[in-house]
């Protein structure tokens, strides 16, 4: 077939068959646990004391969100910029009420056009990545970074240097600071 030209032809064809292909959904299903580590959005213990609108359903519902999602940009060919920034979400009425969005209603997931100024769109603001790369009380852009860095990159960062510190939570108000003032504070310092 390639060399009487013809594959060019049969590709597009193949792809199509593949992708309605019921098959796909293991293959998103397994693609995504593996390379976005939703094995740690499901081993999270995720504080509901502070999170009192998080339930099991919650949880589930985000593992959803991002299967749903990619199955979606690939079925409908997509851009796959889309991954990273896209101008909707893959929602249920229960998962959007729990991010706060109106007027979606039933169990069904559906495309959700996002408001362009929340910035939503995107494997990297879903809950399963977000909570995955968290500890379950406080989100960890660091973590988020490295798993950037490494995935998407193909970049390992170098492991950090024996001699750095521990954040200095014994600063006067540190415990009202948000986790980027915490973080400044804490690259300030000369052994960092």
């Amino acid at each position: 077939m390639a060399s009487t030209g013809d594959l060019y032809d049969e590709l597009p064809k193949q792809i199509e068959r593949m992708v309605d292909d019921e098959r796909i959904t293991r293959m998103i299903h397994s693609f995504s646990y593996e390379w976005l580590r939703l094995d740690r959005h499901k081993s999270m213990d995720t504080d509901v004391g502070m999170y009192r609108d998080y339930t099991r359903f919650v949880k589930e519902d985000m593992f959803k969100e991002t299967y749903e999602f990619i199955q979606h940009i690939l079925k409908n060919d997509l851009s796959i910029m889309n991954f990273i920034d896209s101008d909707f979400a893959m929602l249920n009425q229960n998962l959007a009420e729990f991010y706060g969005i109106d007027g979606v209603k039933g169990n069904e997931f559906r495309p959700v056009t996002l408001p362009k100024e929340e910035h939503r769109g995107g494997l990297l603001s879903q809950g399963s990545f977000l909570n995955g790369h968290s500890d379950g009380v406080q989100a960890h852009p660091i973590k988020r970074a490295v798993w950037l860095k490494e995935k998407i990159l193909g970049d390992s960062p170098p492991p950090p240097p024996p001699n750095v510190p521990e954040l200095a939570t014994d600063t006067p108000g540190f415990e009202k600071m948000t986790l980027k003032e915490q973080l400044f504070l804490h690259r300030n310092k000369t052994s960092c």
